[in-house]
């Protein structure tokens, strides 16, 4: 990339360029879902031995999210969350999930700020809160999961039977989960 960068195209050539660049990107996001698969796979083998690892089940989580797999992503926070509800890693987590990908933006900040008041120190708590207000203020990605008028049904299911995991409620909701648009 910094060869394409350092020599610009040329007026008479510039699609060449483009098509360079366009290559060295796919390039790069093919080693990273191998990359992204590799650590699943550890993830999975660290779970494997040892199924209520929650640091193994937030890193699961966040490579399901970044693969793209919502639901999976979400499940594996939820079982994370099971087994420590305060792990301010997997809370945060979470919160990014809901509020980036889900388009859950009130359920979202309430993980977020479960994340900051669970930080094990400043440091840290500096960090989550740093996270927050930004992943607050970008909101969610341009296309949610929320966005969908069926699948949307499903995921508000979603806290159905989960208190042990303190799932807020959101009224704005509870129309679509009722079936009323």
């Amino acid at each position: 990339l910094a060869s394409v960068v350092a020599d610009p195209p040329t007026e008479d050539q510039p699609h060449v360029k483009a098509e360079q660049m366009m290559n060295h990107i796919e390039e790069q996001d093919a080693k990273l879902r191998v990359r992204l698969s590799e650590a699943e796979g550890l993830y999975e083998r660290a779970l494997a031995v040892q199924p209520a690892f929650v640091p193994a089940l937030c890193g699961l989580g966040k490579v399901k999210a970044m693969q793209g797999m919502r639901y999976e992503a979400e499940e594996t926070f939820k079982k994370a969350l099971k087994v420590d509800p305060n792990d301010w890693q997997t809370l945060t987590s979470y919160g990014v999930l809901l509020v980036r990908q889900v388009g859950d933006v009130l359920n979202g900040a309430h993980f977020l700020d479960r994340g900051l008041e669970a930080a094990p120190n400043d440091l840290v708590a500096s960090e989550v809160r740093k996270l927050r207000d930004q992943t607050l203020k970008e909101g969610e990605h341009e296309e949610t999961v929320l966005e969908k008028g069926v699948e949307r049904t499903r995921w508000e299911g979603r806290w159905k039977d989960l208190d042990d995991c303190k799932a807020p409620y959101d009224p704005r909701y509870q129309a679509v989960v009722n079936g009323i648009n």
